[in-house]
């Protein structure tokens, strides 16, 4: 029987603009542990799968997984939506949480808020990035394992394969999608992700003020990044 859902998280070693930005310290420890460990406060039995690729660039993070014993998927490099739907399928899951490697202060309450909702009124998708409202690295997705292989079946548009929903948020009447909308509208203005060296340095100022980061709630945390902005 498939598990109602687990938590898929998408990461390669050789980002363009960070290279190896996935092991990268923060606090002391690799962002990828920032990640899992917040990834584990959405829920304690749910169930993580690292999903790579197969390439050996990509090993380091196939050793992190398994020093941490994460469970491993690895699949096609440049289709991420294949690579989703198969790992998906390997695990038994017919939703998932879509974790991207770069969201070290991910929201576990806002994760379980989207889980809560997927499992109670059957969607397609439940998300908080229907219209951006929270920060750039604070959204969140649970997503049906169906729905994406509709998207397969659908598209083989090179953008929708690399951007896991992308097909779904511009073709809302085909799916079922429930959306959080942040009531503070400034929010969408902040980036809590790392995608460069000054992100990385931005990340490590703000992660500094917490004695445990992976615990400091997302409010703190939007806190610390808008003092960050006034220095």
């Amino acid at each position: 029987m498939s598990s109602p859902v687990g938590a898929i998280l998408f990461v390669r070693y050789d980002s363009s603009r960070l290279y190896g930005k996935a092991l990268k310290d923060i606090s002391g420890q690799p962002l990828l542990d920032h990640v899992l460990g917040r990834v584990r406060r959405i829920d304690e039995d749910l169930s993580v799968v690292l999903a790579t690729t197969k390439r050996q660039v990509d090993t380091p993070l196939i050793d992190w997984a398994e020093d941490r014993r994460v469970a491993v998927y690895c699949g096609a490099f440049e289709h991420v939506a294949e690579r989703a739907v198969a790992c998906a399928r390997e695990f038994g899951f017919s939703g998932f949480v879509r974790v991207c490697g770069d969201r070290p202060f991910l929201d576990p309450e806002m994760n379980r808020r989207l889980i809560t909702m997927f499992l109670e009124t059957d969607l397609d998708l439940a998300t908080n990035a229907q219209g951006i409202t929270y920060p750039s690295g604070a959204t969140a997705e649970v997503v049906r394992v169906s729905a994406m292989e509709t998207v397969l079946e659908t598209t083989d548009d090179p953008e929708d394969m690399e951007h896991l929903t992308r097909y779904i948020y511009r073709h809302p009447g085909q799916f079922c999608i429930a959306n959080i909308t942040a009531s503070d509208p400034t929010l969408s203005k902040l980036n809590l992700a790392v995608d460069t060296a000054a992100d990385l340095a931005r990340t490590r100022w703000v992660a500094g003020h917490f004695d445990d980061p992976v615990a400091a709630s997302v409010e703190a945390v939007v806190s610390a990044t808008r003092q960050w902005q006034a220095k």
